[in-house]
Order: C-alpha cells, then structure tokens, then sequence
C-alpha cells in the first residue's frame, strides 16, 4: 500500500513537472534550429543559446529519471538519453558545431510530440493558430485582389504581387508607405485590412500567452487529446459566476433607463 502511494505521489509530481516545463522544452527545441538557420548569429551567443537548451532537456532527463521508474527500459526514456547525448555541447571542444548536430536537434521536436500532456497543448495551439492564419490570409488576399483591381498602375500596384506585399505591410501595421491606395475603394479597403490586422495580432497574443501562461490564475489548463480545453468543474462555475453578474447588469441597466424615460416623461394632463 506504501508502494502503491510513493508511485502515485511521483506520478502527480512528474505530472506538475511536465506542465510546468512543456513551454521551456518547446522552446528550447525551437531555438537552436532558429538560429542555426539565421544568414547572421554571433557564434558566442549561439553557444550560449545551445549550452542552455541542452541542460533544459538533461534537466528534464535527470527529474524522469528520479520520477520514473525503470524510465531509461522504456521507449521514450531510451529517446530521451539518445537526444541529449547527441545534442551535448561537444562543440566546446571540437572547435565547431557539426552539421549533423545541427539536424540532430530537429529530433528534439520529436521529444516534445512524444509526450502527451504536452503534445494535447502544442494541438491546441496549432489548432487555434490555424484558424486565426486561415483568417489572416483569406482576409490579406482578398484585400490585396481588390486593391490591385481598383488601384491605377501610377500608385504603384503594377503586379499583384506588389499588392500582396502592401496587404502582408498593412495586415501587421507595420506601414512602410512605398505603396499607398489612391482610390476612395483601395482606401476602404485598407481600412477594413488594418482593422483585421489588428484584431489577429490581438488573437495572435491571446493565443501564445494563454499557451505560455501568461495572465493564468496559476492553475493549469488541460487539454483532450484532440487538442481541446477541458472544462473543468470550477471553470464551470466561474464561467456561470461570471455569466450571472452579467445577466444581472443588463437587468440594472433597463430599470435604469425606464426609470430615466420615466422621469423625462411629460405630465399627464390629470396630474
């Protein structure tokens, strides 16, 4: 019965740890293959980067192995010792990170997918970033089609692809102004592109700090496996909480403005 308790207090504890990591080992898959890609990074910067996310996976490896039993005869935990021997800093000594490494931390990702509590999160953002690019992009090109339609080849719009450009500049507000409408549509139309420019920023941010847990109460989201959010019981009541005292200000609103209408109301003749 002690047995069965220390196995189930570790398996809650192993269960904290990946949630709370899940953000740190994402990024820490991500980064090293960003930068090894970029055309420009300073080579102390990027070992600094790599000595980092490799003791972000020894990290997570060390507390397994302490919260797992028998964790390296399992499939996954055999996965795991394989990344972080392959992905060690063995640059620091042989004067240069090989090519093979730098394809070795792709597999990282594989690690991220393999675990499940973290593979329902990463669903759910990339369900929720798919709908929000669907969106974005649908909104771009249809926006960028009308201006290159309506707009004279003196503005600047001489191919659609220029148009694109100026609907990819207006979409993120970044506003470059070497391509400008002319026209009374083309200036709608990028009015209502800028509009929906940022309301996806907005989602864009929503998104990535609900992922991050930036602005949470502290408790932990839960994802199903297709990547949906769990509601949970106090969620639930929260939700209904919430939905009350806004039920109850409509309500308080219209007796206040037929109180108001009331009072503003002339005198009957009889009065």
């Amino acid at each position: 019965m002690v047995g069965s308790d220390d196995a189930a207090l570790r398996a809650a504890k192993l269960l904290r740890w990946e949630r709370r990591t899940s953000s740190w080992i994402i990024v820490s898959a991500l980064l090293p293959i960003a930068m090894a890609f970029a055309p420009r990074q300073s080579s102390t910067l990027s070992n600094v980067v790599n000595v980092v996310c490799w003791l972000v996976f020894l990290v997570d490896l060390l507390v397994h192995l302490r919260l797992s039993d028998h964790y390296l005869r399992k499939r996954r935990g055999k996965f795991d010792l394989t990344i972080v021997i392959i992905t060690a800093p063995w640059f620091l000594f042989t004067g240069g990170a090989s090519q093979f490494v730098v394809l070795a931390r792709l597999a990282r990702l594989g690690r991220v997918i393999m675990a499940s509590s973290r593979s329902n999160k990463l669903k759910h953002l990339v369900n929720q970033l798919g709908n929000v690019a669907i969106y974005a992009l649908g909104l771009l090109l249809a926006c960028s089609f009308i201006v290159f339609e309506v707009e004279p080849p003196s503005s600047g719009f001489t191919t659609f692809g220029d148009a694109v450009w100026w609907g990819f500049v207006t979409i993120t507000t970044v506003g470059y102004g070497d391509l400008t409408p002319v026209t009374a549509v083309g200036r709608t139309t990028a009015v209502i592109l800028m509009l929906g420019g940022v309301a996806f920023l907005g989602t864009l941010a929503g998104t990535l700090s609900a992922f991050f847990g930036v602005g949470s109460d502290g408790k932990p989201v839960e994802y199903d496996d297709h990547g949906d959010v769990i509601v949970t019981e106090e969620v639930a009541a929260v939700a209904t909480t919430e939905l009350d005292v806004a039920t109850e200000l409509v309500a308080l609103r219209e007796t206040v403005a037929a109180l108001a209408a009331k009072l503003d109301a002339p005198p009957s003749p009889g009065a």
